[in-house]
């Protein structure tokens, strides 16, 4: 499976607040700085949702805090 396969999952399994998925998309190379096609991280698609377990695991394993949705920028 490449990379940009795990990175849907990841971001599938997050939003869905499946803590399982999560953990194995992670373990099997998944970006855990992934970005959506909205460009939200799996961080913010499980703080979306509610889904607390999913959050405090994304924060443990050191997901960015700080992170922005990039929008309204030019490259």
């Amino acid at each position: 499976m490449s990379n940009p396969d795990r990175n849907g999952r990841l971001l599938a399994a997050a939003e869905r607040g499946d803590v399982f998925g999560v953990r194995l998309h992670l373990e099997l190379g998944a970006d855990l700085e992934a970005r959506d096609a909205l460009d939200r991280t799996p961080l913010m698609l499980a703080a979306i949702r509610g889904h607390a377990d999913a959050v405090r695991m994304f924060l443990a394993e050191g997901a960015g805090r700080n992170t922005t949705v990039r929008r309204g920028t030019q490259q």
